[in-house]
């Protein structure tokens, strides 16, 4: 049981990862905020841009890069705990 949570944590925090790397992407290369794929990549991610704001007194612009890290850093603290338990 302890390695399904594991795989689901590990499969979650990828997927938050990639999205944080998308969003970072798309701003980059288009700028324009109007798209259907900019919003969804928003929506999804701001949750975690909220939470790195309020932890973190950084400038805007390093909150995607400071997610990134924070993201990072969870899952190789957690994913070991957590296959070992």
């Amino acid at each position: 049981m302890a390695e399904l949570i594991g795989h689901l944590v590990n499969i979650a925090l990828s997927l938050l990862m990639w999205l944080i790397i998308g969003r970072i992407a798309l701003t980059l290369i288009t700028g324009d905020t109007r798209t259907f794929f900019s919003e969804f990549f928003r929506r999804t991610t701001e949750p975690v841009y909220q939470v790195v704001r309020r932890m973190l007194p950084i400038p805007e612009r390093l909150v995607p890069l400071a997610a990134l890290l924070l993201i990072i850093a969870l899952r190789i603290l957690l994913l070991p705990l957590l296959r070992a338990g």
